[in-house]
């Protein structure tokens, strides 16, 4: 598979997945720029590690996953700050 077809696999995946990924992020973080600079942060880590993910399994799964971490990481530089 070519670079090409990778880039418009995960496009596709990552339009049916954004709707959750979205819902999940702005339920968690309430500041509404700071949940879509999350969703935007979440979306380029996707694309970036998108060679890891496993075709068998459930996208929009992986990706809330990575969406849960980046919500923590979120909170946990807030503490800090």
């Amino acid at each position: 598979m070519n670079e090409d077809q990778k880039r418009a696999i995960f496009t596709q995946y990552w339009l049916e997945a954004e709707p959750a990924v979205s819902a999940y992020v702005f339920a968690s973080i309430h500041g509404f720029h700071d949940a879509e600079d999350v969703v935007q942060r979440i979306a380029q880590e996707l694309a970036r590690r998108f060679d890891e993910y496993e075709s068998g399994r459930p996208f929009v799964g992986w990706a809330l996953w990575l969406a849960k971490s980046r919500v923590i990481d979120f909170y946990r530089t807030q503490r800090r700050s």
